[in-house]
């Protein structure tokens, strides 16, 4: 056992009685079950916002683990905030909410022990998906799947779905670069028929391998952008 964990385990006291652990630090603050008051430079965040292109804001889901998984406790002048969303009042250990979509969003992460520290996150940019032309032919022996303003420091996933008499059916591609196209084959898109829309999301990725206040952590900002086109021979 190193001398670290040696330390915060004299300093945090555990009592569990009748399968209920009440975890109590060393200046008698009290944690819910699976909690923990370890500090957030201590700790690993991963962050996830993802925007529709077209919606005004965008949604928010982060987990802070500290080295044992447990859900690191906010409060009491430690925070962590995503532009002017508080994180708060996690669910199952993820922290959950929306802010204003944005060009950047600014991570900013208060630790009483440490003081503030920022990190900029920049999604990818607005682009739309060129062709098959919104509401056009698109050949089930395959085509080109095109999209504007090309990222070679973005990855990009596709999702086609259709639902047909009832049935819903499902592909998915990637994450690969972005190069600002795809080409499907016949193979790719055998599992859909003519008559109905097939519903065509394509999805920029990218991510930001380092977050300023935390021991470790990954911020993953994902765009998307949804196009209608019909399946023709």
């Amino acid at each position: 056992m190193t001398r670290t964990l040696l330390l915060m385990l004299l300093a945090t006291t555990i009592c569990c009685t009748g399968g209920t652990c009440v975890i109590s630090g060393p200046d008698g603050t009290i944690f819910p079950p699976g909690s923990s008051s370890a500090a957030l430079d201590r700790a690993t965040a991963d962050i996830l916002i993802v925007e529709l292109i077209g919606d005004s804001e965008a949604e928010v889901l982060a987990t802070i683990k500290d080295t044992l998984e447990r859900t690191v406790e906010l409060g009491d002048g430690r925070s962590v905030e995503i532009d002017d969303l508080v994180l708060a009042d996690p669910q199952a250990g993820v922290f959950a909410g929306t802010l204003p979509a944005d060009s950047t969003y600014t991570l900013t992460v208060r630790e009483p022990t440490r003081g503030v520290e920022t990190t900029t996150l920049t999604p990818p940019g607005d682009f739309a998906v060129t062709s098959p032309a919104a509401e056009g032919d698109a050949s089930l022996s395959g085509f080109t799947l095109s999209w504007s303003d090309a990222d070679a420091n973005a990855m990009v996933e596709i999702e086609f779905q259709q639902t047909f008499a009832g049935e819903t059916e499902a592909a998915e591609f990637g994450p690969f670069v972005d190069e600002g196209q795809r080409e499907l084959s016949a193979a790719d898109l055998r599992d859909f028929v003519q008559g109905a829309d097939l519903i065509v999301t394509v999805t920029k990725i990218r991510e930001i391998g380092s977050l300023a206040g935390f021991a470790s952590g990954t911020a993953t900002l994902r765009k998307s952008v949804v196009h209608v086109v019909e399946p023709r021979p």
